[in-house]
């Protein structure tokens, strides 16, 4: 479990060097999770299949995992999309085409985080599966948000910081 945590928050914050001077809210964190969710689970069902043996109850749940998480990642553009802005150095736009703009880049990082897992944190993650998967895209993204609050304050001198107060 801290392997996956360490991919999601490594590859879903890993950007520019800019990041260090960029803090995260928690209502963006959860964004961060939203928008990363579906490259997120859909590269770890693909990595934990090609160990023998495979992860079952991944493979049992990938196709249903297609189209997974756009609602959610639809919906936290708009949240996360001024904080990728000004780590771009970008001017505000659309939410949607940031968010897509920057999609690409976060789907070839967390493929590179995830090709580091093992099989038997496969295992444990295909076990994780079972009782995360049924759940709502809501509360796996709950899920995936909270880690990172959690990894960022335990974590601190990860390319990215936990707000003290909220934007204003």
């Amino acid at each position: 479990m801290r392997i996956l945590l360490g991919t999601v928050i490594a590859a879903a914050l890993t950007l520019p060097s800019a990041a260090s001077a960029l803090c995260f809210t928690p209502r963006e964190m959860r964004a961060v999770a939203a928008v990363a969710a579906a490259p997120l689970i859909g590269n770890v069902a693909a990595r934990c299949a090609s160990f023998p043996g495979g992860a079952p109850n991944l493979e049992a749940a990938r196709p249903g995992l297609n189209g997974r998480f756009r609602g959610e990642a639809f919906a936290a553009a708009a949240v996360v999309a001024p904080a990728i802005s000004q780590l771009l150095g970008q001017p505000a736009t659309d939410p949607q085409l940031l968010v897509a703009a920057v999609t690409p880049f976060l789907d070839l990082m967390l493929s590179s985080q995830v090709s580091k897992l093992g099989e038997r944190t496969c295992r444990n993650i295909d076990d994780i599966a079972v009782a995360v998967l049924p759940l709502s895209d809501a509360q796996v993204v709950d899920i995936l948000g909270a880690a990172l609050v959690a990894a960022a304050r335990d974590r601190p001198s990860l390319q990215f910081s936990l707000c003290d107060a909220p934007r204003r």
